[in-house]
């Protein structure tokens, strides 16, 4: 094959998909997305006096909570407090044992929450806001990837089982999904524009939103294998080999960013991995969706307790 020949097809197969533009579309995903917000905020409403009652988190969980109480319930307490307090320099224990603390949430949404309650916003709202224009963001790019490769109607059917599916409340909560999503999707898009410094970015990025940059990292290595294998119908030059592989070690190396900086910030070297433990259930190697179900039983003058149970085990554990 020639090398002209080889530049050609490139240009009409390889996975290089080209830049945003005819901005005329993005309506489309935007309303998807503003629609779904309608949806989700009734379903919140309606669930929210349904909310179980946590004993001696009162403050936290209550019993008649607000719309704004729902949209920071859970863990969103604890990303107000990194956006008011930051993070301590001790970790707090009971006894020998560390305790849950705010070192097992990343710093990045909740700085980004910071910079808006500057402007006189209370935490909820801001980082609602950070969650809902991070998310909106993330539908536009998701619209994009599909409508590359499809139509508008699918790539809009593909927002709307993101945005309306049983996870849809939480793109405006203050939880950190939205934000995570927007960088997942534009480190996907830059991998298969072989981008490779914006990978590297984006996932520097998420690598300060949400512990999964490791999964990125083993996306990056078997995009590698795969190129490497179909190198003979599609172009894959040395440069980028040693480019992607390299792509492929700095993702994983960021996933122990976090963990580091917990450590030097307070002297104990698996200050982070100790927080996290401080979340296992005693029952339980790690805590799951499925964790509070097989503790659940249908015992008279019990089901309160296990209903308590499970919640606890659905919704305690950092994310």
């Amino acid at each position: 094959m020639e090398r002209g020949d080889a530049r050609t097809v490139t240009a009409e197969q390889g996975p290089r998909p080209g830049p945003l533009s005819g901005w005329a579309w993005w309506w489309i995903p935007l309303a998807v997305f503003a629609a779904s917000r309608v949806v989700s905020s009734v379903m919140l409403l309606l669930a929210g006096p349904d909310q179980i009652p946590v004993t001696g988190e009162e403050e936290h969980f209550p019993r008649d909570p607000s719309f704004a109480d729902l949209l920071s319930t859970w863990d969103g307490r604890w990303y107000r407090v990194i956006a008011t307090d930051g993070y301590p320099t001790d970790l707090p224990r009971e006894g020998d044992a560390v305790v849950k603390n705010v070192w097992a949430f990343y710093p990045l949404v909740p700085g980004l929450a910071r910079l808006l309650m500057l402007g006189g916003l209370g935490h909820v709202w801001a980082a609602s806001t950070v969650a809902m224009v991070t998310s909106a963001a993330a539908c536009v790019v998701l619209f994009a990837m599909v409508r590359e490769r499809s139509d508008d109607f699918t790539a809009a059917l593909a927002v709307a089982t993101l945005v309306l599916g049983p996870i849809g409340a939480v793109f405006q909560t203050t939880y950190t999904e939205g934000s995570a999503l927007l960088l997942v999707l534009l480190t996907l898009r830059a991998l298969g524009a072989r981008q490779w410094g914006r990978v590297v970015a984006y996932g520097l990025l998420l690598a300060f939103t949400r512990p999964i940059t490791l999964a990125l990292a083993a996306v990056c290595g078997l995009t590698w294998v795969l190129l490497w294998w179909r190198r003979d119908t599609e172009p894959f030059p040395s440069r980028d080999r040693v480019r992607l592989a390299a792509t492929t070690v700095v993702l994983a190396l960021s996933f122990l960013a976090w963990p580091a900086i917990a450590g030097i910030a307070t002297g104990e070297r698996d200050a982070y991995r100790t927080t996290q433990a401080a979340w296992l259930h005693p029952e339980a190697v790690w805590t799951t969706w499925l964790s509070g179900a097989g503790r659940a039983r249908l015992v008279p003058g019990r089901a309160d307790r296990h209903r308590h149970d499970g919640a606890r085990g659905v919704g305690g554990g950092p994310t």
